[in-house]
């Protein structure tokens, strides 16, 4: 592999003197790249081969909202579509949904129908949501919601997938599949993700591409066809702090780009009053939200962090692994009825397996196991767990998750053991406490 600096001054060329911005007060004026754009472009386009094709093939953004992400998509839509020289060059703009879709392709429209040079070589089709290269037809630049139909026949040269983070459904994700894999008969295929941070464990498509962006920057993987940045905040920087700020937003002028570093204070103070920063640090400080709506805040989490001891756990010789729970608490568990309910984990979140027993007072006992595999879950703040046990007398555990209420209500015998926690098959085979109990300093729950 080699840098040609003349191919990645083509690329830059073509935003800054060909394309015109198409929106506000930058309407009609040159598409001067931001140094994070241009940086983006320069490495995308400008790593070669012996025969002059590029060598990414996928590239990950991730910016804070109104950083530019729109009109650089278009432009880079259509900059493939012009400079692919093999004839039938398809070019995808996706989003989630077609409303999505549709931004991107209006802006590459009006960047044509700027452009003499632009509108000579292509033809805007606003009605059926593509632009046609007109020396070849075939060639051309479509606008498809990633929720919609279009088949396993694609074969694109090029995608540009606006705002990952909302790919969240099966059909958008085996969607993906398809127009990231769909053009590898191809000399040059490129894949190109542009989006704002997500929520972890609701968006699978963009963690994941954060993920390796992350490991790639740090060192940790190697993958010479891949292109990733991520422009955020740190959790720990004060996001009151206008240094926060320009740190994050790499569009800022502050950092050679396009925007007043006041939009991002009004934004700041309108949050702040409402007592509520979790969208702010999401959408103008790119830091991913833990969950939406969540039933424990994450601050207080945090804080309750600290040695600890469980109480009423008996000492273990060295010859055991785990330590027993003493008889006088097991009796309240041991031959009575209870309802399992389970929550099975996807990418970054945990595992649980909760039993909840009826008491002769009619009231309920509930034991609840979490279950984290450590390499899988790095980002849960539980990593290194194999399981953790909690027990609660009548009254002190008044969250339940509602996705319980699915499973049959049907009693059964207790028990907690260890097994495959990524299969709902072993997480639902009947368990039993056994009838003796501490006597025997057997293995009966499994701790760390």
């Amino acid at each position: 592999m080699a840098f040609s600096r003349e191919c990645a001054d083509v690329a830059c060329n073509f935003f800054e003197r060909i394309l015109r911005h198409t929106a506000d007060e930058w309407y009609g004026k040159p598409f001067l790249l931001a140094p994070w754009q241009e940086e983006a472009v320069v490495q995308i386009f400008g790593n070669v081969d012996e025969s002059g094709n590029r060598t990414i093939e996928m590239a990950y953004l991730e910016v804070p909202k109104k950083a530019g992400k729109s009109e650089l998509s278009a432009g880079l839509a259509l900059l493939v579509l012009l400079t692919t020289r093999t004839r039938g060059c398809q070019v995808y703009g996706a989003a989630s949904a077609t409303r999505q879709a549709m931004n991107v392709f209006r802006a590459a429209c009006k960047m044509v129908e700027q452009s003499t040079v632009l509108k000579s070589k292509l033809r805007v089709l606003r009605g059926t949501n593509r632009i046609l290269k007109r020396s070849d037809p075939d060639s051309f630049y479509a606008a498809v919601a990633a929720d919609g139909d279009f088949g396993d026949g694609v074969n694109p040269a090029c995608v540009i997938a606006d705002e990952v983070h909302r790919w969240k459904t099966r059909k958008q994700l085996d969607n993906w599949d398809v127009l990231s894999n769909g053009g590898i008969t191809r000399r040059q295929t490129l894949t190109i993700a542009i989006t704002t941070a997500g929520v972890q464990n609701e968006s699978p498509l963009a963690w994941r591409l954060h993920e390796k962006t992350r490991k790639v920057q740090e060192g940790i993987v190697q993958d010479p066809r891949f292109y990733g940045r991520i422009y955020s905040a740190g959790a720990d920087d004060d996001p009151s702090e206008p240094r926060t700020w320009i740190k994050a937003n790499p569009s800022l002028k502050e950092n050679g780009g396009f925007l007043d570093i006041e939009k991002i204070r009004e934004k700041y103070v309108s949050h702040a009053a409402e007592g509520d920063l979790s969208s702010f640090k999401r959408y103008y400080l790119n830091i991913w939200d833990q969950k939406e709506h969540r039933a424990i805040d994450l601050g207080k989490w945090d804080a309750s962090a600290g040695p600890w001891a469980a109480a009423g756990l008996l000492s273990k010789s060295p010859d055991e692994k785990v330590r027993s729970l003493p008889e006088h608490l097991m009796k309240h568990f041991i031959g009575r009825r209870c309802w399992a309910g389970v929550d099975l984990s996807m990418t970054t979140d945990l595992t649980a397996v909760s039993f909840v027993f009826p008491t002769d007072d009619d009231g309920l006992r509930c034991a609840a196991v979490l279950l984290d595999s450590g390499e899988r879950h790095s980002k849960t703040r539980t990593s290194g767990w194999d399981a953790l046990l909690l027990l609660g007398e009548p009254g002190l555990y008044g969250i339940f998750s509602r996705r319980s209420n699915r499973l049959p209500r049907r009693p059964g015998p207790a028990g907690v053991g260890r097994g495959n926690v990524w299969s709902s098959g072993g997480l639902l085979r009947p368990m039993e406490f056994p009838a003796a109990i501490g006597s025997h300093g057997g293995r009966r729950i499994c701790l760390r």
